[in-house]
């Protein structure tokens, strides 16, 4: 039976437009036969851990990746010039991928680089891909390779496939095989601006031989968690569904459609190839699977005195701190509380191995 793999998917950990708990996109998974899914949350990967348990527990294969946001000069030049960021999808390929996104994520949480928002350039992002264990994808609205494409009045450049060759080509030289140009088009009847660069990508893929994968902007799981996603933006950004359905408004695309979600394989046929459909596969296919990413962390041994280990030194240092600064020191009252909390926060520490 012929299927694809969601690519470009989001979860309540985007913080401002995601809806899906990592547990919906399982079930969505088992519900339309995909063999696994990505998870691309905006310039964050907090989601993930919960995210690869829950699939892993449906029987599905996670992708674990991010959308970065991406500067167009040097990240560290932070000015009003340089605050507007196209977006960029990467996937760990391996163990060793999930680092670097974790390097790469805490790198655009830096000082030198957050502006607005956690922000890399595409030198810094290129130095990562040279490592040879990330996987990235580019061509939807808002990515480097739809906006190389237009003229700042939002006009299709006269030099459009020049540029985009250019572009295509940076970008497989950092990437080598493992860059692959997106189409988008799963809402090309609200936004024809979608058939123009679904276009123009697929000629520059013929030009440069760089594959093109079907990918959607999934934000929830299913059409009809639509309405519950326009109300959470409409608190987030403290206006109304009135004002957030203007064109004006900048997220307008979400009140005005309801195909952001996880597509079945046959919606999917209605805008794409079979090879942009079975190239989603081929990339899911060069992941492994993530092996040591849910170890227990590695602790230094700390030598605890009168032979005591590390979990009775704890209750040890627990019982003297009472003595020295609740015992006669809190009221009486209070000591069931300060009890139970202490009780708690032991069973979290040890509970997880943290003594």
């Amino acid at each position: 039976m012929k299927n694809y793999f969601p690519l470009h998917v989001h979860s309540q950990y985007s913080l401002l437009d995601g809806l899906s708990k990592p547990e919906d996109i399982a079930s969505r998974c088992e519900e339309i036969g995909v063999e696994g899914c990505a998870l691309t949350d905006h310039g964050t990967i907090s989601g993930h851990i919960q995210f690869l348990l829950k699939m892993r527990d449906a029987g599905k294969k996670p992708l674990l990746g991010c959308e970065f946001y991406v500067s167009k000069e040097d990240s560290s030049i932070q000015n009003q010039k340089n605050r507007k960021n196209a977006h960029l999808c990467i996937i760990a390929k391996n163990d060793d991928g999930w680092r670097d996104l974790v390097e790469m994520v805490s790198l655009s949480n830096d000082k030198e680089n957050f502006y607005y928002k956690p922000r890399l350039d595409l030198d810094k992002i290129f130095k990562f891909a040279e490592r040879g264990n990330l996987i990235a994808f580019s061509g939807h609205i808002g990515s480097n390779m739809s906006n190389i494409l237009f003229d700042e009045d939002s006009e299709l450049s006269v030099n459009w496939k020049r540029k985009g060759i250019q572009l295509a080509n940076s970008f497989k030289d950092a990437f080598g095989e493992d860059f692959f140009l997106e189409v988008q088009l799963m809402d090309c009847d609200n936004l024809s601006i979608q058939k123009q660069i679904a276009e123009c990508i697929r000629e520059i893929s013929k030009e440069t031989g760089i594959p093109c994968i079907a990918t959607q902007d999934a934000h929830y799981v299913r059409k009809e968690d639509a309405k519950d996603q326009r109300i959470l933006l409409c608190s987030n950004l403290r206006t109304t569904i009135q004002r957030a359905s203007s064109p004006e408004f900048g997220l307008s695309g979400f009140f005005r459609s309801s195909q952001f979600h996880i597509p079945t394989y046959e919606e999917m046929k209605q805008w794409h190839t079979e090879e942009e459909l079975d190239n989603t596969l081929v990339l899911a296919s060069r992941v492994e699977e993530y092996k040591n990413i849910l170890k227990q962390p590695i602790l230094p041994e700390f030598e605890c005195p009168d032979g005591m280990n590390a979990d009775e030194y704890v209750r040890h240092l627990c019982r003297k701190g009472w003595k020295e600064r609740i015992e006669g020191k809190v009221p009486e009252e209070k000591y069931e509380e300060y009890t139970e909390r202490i009780k708690y926060e032991l069973e979290v520490l040890q509970g997880a191995g943290l003594s």
